[in-house]
């Protein structure tokens, strides 16, 4: 950051800070003018930023020497370790090579045979329901055809 960069924002501070501190005493002209102020203060603190940096030209390769192979004669086995963290292997799906069609029709099939399961287990459970009956009275009920409400000053003020 440059110096008039730098100078720039310490007076942009000073002069926000003199404004906060004094708003309630200046007079309306004054306000604005200390917000135009703040900001060209602040239209020049950005554009007194860095300039934008080029952009880097991609570097051409140099040519890398060739690794020379070494062939070690005494080969130690390799030895398998049980406690691999591999994922169990990918099995053959019934639907793999399906088109979306067939998708779509395996899954309305697997649904509507949920259906069907779930009605015929209902109609089991409905038989079982059957032979217990439940009786329920109703009790007469009197309804009001006019409600009366007595509204005084008293009472609207308890109320509040």
């Amino acid at each position: 950051m440059g110096f008039a960069r730098t100078a720039v924002g310490v007076l942009f501070l000073s002069v926000l800070l003199f404004y906060l501190a004094t708003v309630g005493q200046l007079t309306d002209e004054a306000k604005w003018g200390f917000v135009g102020a703040m900001g060209v203060l602040a239209f020049a603190y950005i554009n007194l930023g860095g300039k934008a940096q080029p952009a880097s030209r991609p570097r051409p390769r140099s040519p890398r020497p060739q690794a020379v192979e070494v062939k070690v004669e005494d080969e130690l086995p390799e030895v398998e370790e049980d406690d691999d963290d591999l994922p169990e292997p990918v099995t053959a799906d019934s639907l793999d090579g399906a088109t979306l069609r067939e998708r779509k029709l395996a899954k309305i099939a697997a649904a509507q045979a949920a259906a069907e399961a779930a009605q015929a287990e209902n109609l089991s459970e409905d038989e079982n329901d059957a032979e217990m009956m439940v009786e329920v009275e109703v009790e007469d009920v009197h309804v009001a055809d006019e409600y009366v409400v007595d509204v005084s000053p008293e009472s609207v003020e308890d109320a509040d």
